[in-house]
């Protein structure tokens, strides 16, 4: 085999490696919106108050809400107990891991120091929003007055999600955990078609799972025990920008219709 050969090998056997590496990770990635339909309102893909993760990070109409993370870690580590380097050193160990859960090269731009800050200030900022403690009440009206239905809209976006580990972490500082009862509160405020209970899981199934993000926890609790039958349909269709198996990855199901 000649040089050029022996490259072309390396090149595809290595593509070959990531791509299966990468597909390994699948239950774990934070996607990016389907490129095919990102001509959709932005307001189902870009937040309007709060970013979280790398995504939409330094955005210019997001700024005004960075100092408010800074003030929910302070909180949020004073009320614990523990010093805020301890916590932000128990999250940069858990850095690289982390960063692996991004789709694409947002994360390349940051050294794994900004990376861990960001994942604690915004892991820390998010937490004191689900726990809704009433003893941080300037930091809560900030965040639920004015700002409240924006704030519900963009934490379970697609693309301003946080990786399960990180709130796992951060969740050692609240005891109890409240992130539980905080999704059963989200269900009801965004089920505009009521499902029957029992397609929902039990409060105990709904504890023990491990999902790749707190939007992965919502839809597990609204769809977890519905029948494959019921979750799926076998229809075709053609898209220019997006495949079928692109859209059920990010939990997007599609069904027939008889309408025009």
């Amino acid at each position: 085999m000649n040089l050029t050969g022996i490259k072309i090998q390396e090149m595809v056997r290595n593509t070959r490696e990531r791509l299966e590496a990468d597909f390994s990770k699948l239950g774990t990635k934070i996607h990016r919106f389907p490129r095919g339909l990102r001509g959709v309102n932005e307001r189902y893909i870009v937040p309007s108050f709060v970013s979280l993760g790398p995504y939409h990070h330094g955005s210019p109409h997001l700024r005004e809400t960075e100092e408010l993370k800074h003030a929910a870690a302070h909180y949020l580590c004073e009320k614990s107990g523990r010093s805020v380097e301890e916590v932000y050193d128990k999250i940069l160990s858990i850095g690289t891991e982390a960063r692996s859960c991004y789709a694409d090269g947002a994360v390349a731009k940051f050294t794994d120091a900004e990376f861990a800050v960001m994942m604690f200030l915004d892991g820390c900022y998010l937490l004191l929003y689900i726990t809704n403690d009433p003893g941080c009440a300037l930091l809560l009206n900030r965040m639920t007055m004015s700002t409240g239905p924006c704030m519900a809209r963009d934490i379970f976006l697609l693309e301003n999600q946080l990786p399960w580990m990180v709130l796992e972490a951060l969740l050692e500082i609240v005891t109890p955990s409240p992130v539980c009862n905080f999704i059963v509160r989200s269900a009801i405020y965004f089920d505009i078609i009521p499902r029957p209970s029992n397609t929902r899981v039990s409060m105990d199934e709904l504890e023990r799972y491990r999902p790749p993000h707190l939007l992965g926890l919502l839809r597990y609790y609204q769809i977890g025990n519905m029948i494959a039958e019921e979750r799926t349909s076998n229809v075709q269709f053609t898209s220019s920008g997006s495949s079928a198996i692109e859209l059920a990855e990010i939990g997007i199901k599609l069904t027939a219709s008889n309408k025009t």
